[in-house]
């Protein structure tokens, strides 16, 4: 196992960031309001600087941002705006294009991810952008019932709020609002503390590419204010709907204070994504989507496997190939080009990968590799074997580079265990045998699998999970749905008067 120690500048990116990095609303950045502002520091997770001091919203102005979207709402919902809401998505997703290697140097700096995996995200951030800039919405439908003309509309639903995690500080801003504002809603997006900054310089961007005012408002809320604030956004009246993407634990309270107004409510919450290799399975093929699946932001991503469930015959050489191909792997500061892996957000997430590891080793596991914390909050690559499915790591998401390995024998057993817990988001499967792949996916009760691929994530299909995992889908058509809602018009035939 290699590891590198590296620090990296937080200048050169005053054309993305705003002085202050401060709220964003009607269309232009704050002036902190000098009696009662408040600020809180972001830091990069692998050397712990300070990347920059963000100046929080009053109450005051988070209720203008709720009032400056719902006043944008009467005119960026227009249907005769469809053809401005196009250039804007168009004019957006250009600019990320320009920007592509300073917007991903921003997301390294306050996420902590490598340079490369921060790339990529741009690229799925602004592929959402492209997709929904490019899709046709669907016409009114007219039909006749008797003497009647029926016409049923689809119209955006309002003022949207999106709270959006910190794992995915670009991806998850533009794959919530991309479907929304096509059809016509408006937004208020609370980032997350800690990433703040990556939604503030999509909103320069957006600035720049000529968003309307009010259209688009962004809060660096403070993490002490959070639940405090957020409660205030989505006790507002004037909201329609709110999108979260983050633990489920925050989204059944999200759900508890949305039902006061009977908002719409889309979530995509925690897995525990399983990943079943057959004995037929091509182990080389899955060794790869592993691993590429599990370094991806250090394992701390929705969709990262979980647990693998490898048959008994094959468990042996499974972790030796693992093994093999992860102690290469190279740790350390994401901006380090030399570097495969960066560190965890900050000291709880490696608390947890410990707590999840020492639990299996009570249980009987063994320790193939890592389960070392070394400089900050980097966390080795680890690799258990001999994991008992009684084990927390199986049963509770893990959000780290932690890859335990639980024999079975009977495939009715294994997928018995992958449909068992409350998480419903995603699962893989390895086999060379199509029927058996196709029969096993059929009988997964998931939002979402994987057959012989871990690259499951796509602006074009529906990504999202079932039982306590989320409701609603976010990328494809299906995507749009949640920020529409039906108007059906029923007029009689006219007839003059006798």
């Amino acid at each position: 196992m290699r590891y590198s120690r590296a620090l990296h500048s937080v200048a050169g990116y005053a054309h993305l960031l705003p002085s202050p990095c401060s709220s964003f609303i009607r269309g232009r950045f704050l002036e902190p309001a000098a009696s009662n502002a408040s600020s809180f520091v972001v830091r990069n997770p692998f050397h712990g600087g300070e990347v920059a001091t963000v100046i929080a919203p009053t109450a005051a102005q988070v209720d203008d941002a709720v009032d400056a979207a719902m006043e944008a709402f009467s005119i960026w919902s227009d249907p005769n705006q469809d053809e401005s809401r196009v250039l804007f998505l168009r004019n957006w997703a250009s600019l990320l294009k320009r920007n592509r290697e300073f917007l991903a140097q921003i997301i390294t700096l306050e996420n902590g991810k490598t340079l490369s995996h921060a790339l990529s995200e741009v690229d799925y951030a602004t592929s959402f952008l492209d997709y929904y800039a490019n899709l046709s919405l669907d016409a009114d439908e007219f039909s006749r019932h008797g003497a009647s003309i029926i016409r049923v509309q689809k119209r955006p639903v309002g003022v949207v709020a999106a709270i959006t995690p910190w794992n995915f500080p670009a991806a998850m801003v533009t794959r919530k609002l991309s479907a929304g504002l096509r059809v016509g809603c408006t937004f208020v997006v609370k980032p997350s503390a800690a990433t703040p900054l990556t939604a503030l310089a999509l909103c320069k961007l957006a600035v720049d590419a000529d968003i309307p005012p009010g259209v688009m408002n962004v809060l660096p809320i403070h993490p002490d204010d959070t639940r405090q604030m957020v409660h205030r956004i989505l006790s507002s009246k004037k909201l329609a709907k709110v999108t979260f993407t983050g633990s489920t634990a925050v989204g059944k309270e999200i759900i508890l204070v949305a039902k006061q107004n009977l908002l719409r409510v889309s979530l995509e919450l925690g897995g525990v994504a399983p990943c079943l290799i057959c004995h037929d399975a091509d182990l080389d093929r899955a060794v790869s989507g592993i691993i590429s699946n599990k370094i991806r932001g250090s394992g701390q991503t929705c969709i990262a496997i979980n647990y693998i469930l490898a048959h008994q015959s094959i468990c042996d050489q499974l972790g030796f190939k693992l093994t093999h191909r992860l102690s290469t792997v190279k740790v350390g500061d994401g901006f380090d080009s030399s570097v495969d892996m960066g560190p965890l957000i900050n000291a709880q997430a490696v608390k947890k990968c410990q707590r999840h590891v020492a639990d299996a080793v009570n249980r009987g596991a063994r320790i193939l590799l890592g389960a070392q914390q070394l400089q900050g909050n980097v966390f080795m690559p680890t690799i258990l074997v001999n994991v008992e499915k009684s084990s927390v790591v199986c049963h509770e998401e893990t959000f780290g580079p932690v890859l335990p390995i639980v024999p079975f024998i009977e495939e009715a057993e294994a997928v018995s265990m992958m449909n068992g817990g409350d998480a419903g988001l995603v699962a893989y499967l390895y086999s060379n045998d199509h029927t058996r792949a196709a029969s096993i996916a059929e009988k997964l009760k998931l939002g979402m699998v994987g057959v012989n691929t871990t690259m499951i994530s796509d602006a074009s299909q529906p990504f999202g999970g079932v039982k306590q995992s989320g409701c609603g889908r976010e990328g494809s058509r299906y995507g749009l749905d949640s920020y529409l809602e039906l108007k059906y018009v029923r007029s009689a035939s006219w007839r003059p008067p006798e």
